[in-house]
């Protein structure tokens, strides 16, 4: 009888977490995004408010997460990537403000998961391996890409003799894929993309819808940055919602946006100088 009545309300507490997240992106962070730049409580709420409905999410889901392109490799950069971010940031690395409560929060997930064991689609290592090389292949690619298209929107040269080290921009990928990646991949590509899905949607109407709602998210860049709120952020839309629908694995999403974000900026300033 319990059990029923849980199925029962499993609808409707996901829409209730799912319109919590999409309220955080739309209302929340693109509006304060244009009427307060920069705004640093606009962004921890987002990230924090985010961070704990994706997790209730995951709890939630806990049974059907391969219908949400959830795996084991996609739950481990959730849980890991926030702590990973702490400890960088007590050695010298950066970190948004309340990053200690996201790390807190992914603690009690890998807890709760632990008690409550997930479904996870079974998937071997050898899989995995595979699938982590080709969303570093394609993050790597996105990332020349996005670099070359954000030249002709920046204005900043860069020392070309002293350039960021490797270990800078890999955490800075690392930042990405906490800050940016965990917080946009499972709403865009995971949860909003699997229930549509069970909605009736086919896969290819999904890819065009996510990636034009995920242009709208960034409608704070209109107006200061027009190639990234017009031509960036629509093609890596299109791209890694490519990704996470061919692969069933937001992981692998997750490590491509990562991975474009940190490098992405970086390579704008090399193309603009050497093409300067």
């Amino acid at each position: 009888m319990e059990t029923k009545k849980s199925a029962g309300l499993e609808p409707y507490l996901f829409w209730i977490l799912l319109g919590g997240l999409l309220f955080l992106r739309f209302p929340w962070l693109v509006l304060g995004g244009i009427l307060a730049p920069g705004n640093n409580v606009v962004i921890v709420v987002y990230e924090l408010g985010t961070c704990l409905l994706t997790f209730l999410l995951v709890f939630l889901e806990r049974e059907r997460l391969a219908e949400y392109h959830m795996d084991r490799l996609a739950l481990v950069l959730l849980v890991c990537a926030p702590v990973a971010i702490l400890i960088g940031s007590k050695t010298g690395g950066y970190a948004l403000p309340g990053q200690a409560v996201k790390a807190v929060l992914a603690v009690v997930l890998l807890a709760a998961l632990f008690i409550r064991r997930p479904v996870l689609p079974r998937r071997g290592a050898g899989w995995t391996a595979g699938c982590i090389g080709a969303a570093v292949l394609a993050g790597a690619v996105l990332a020349v890409v996005t670099g070359f298209v954000l030249s002709f929107q920046t204005s900043e040269a860069i020392d070309l003799s002293a350039l960021p080290s490797v270990g800078k921009l890999l955490y800075g990928s690392l930042y990405q894929l906490d800050y940016a990646a965990a917080a946009e991949e499972p709403l865009f590509r995971g949860f909003l993309w699997g229930r549509l899905r069970k909605c009736g949607w086919k896969d290819h109407w999904i890819w065009l819808f996510q990636a034009l709602l995920f242009a709208i998210g960034h409608a704070y860049y209109v107006g200061s940055r027009n190639i990234s709120a017009f031509l960036a952020v629509p093609l890596g839309a299109l791209a890694l919602g490519l990704i996470a629908w061919k692969t069933r694995s937001v992981g692998a999403s997750m490590i491509a946006h990562g991975i474009t974000n940190g490098f992405g900026y970086t390579l704008s300033r090399v193309f603009y100088t050497v093409m300067g």
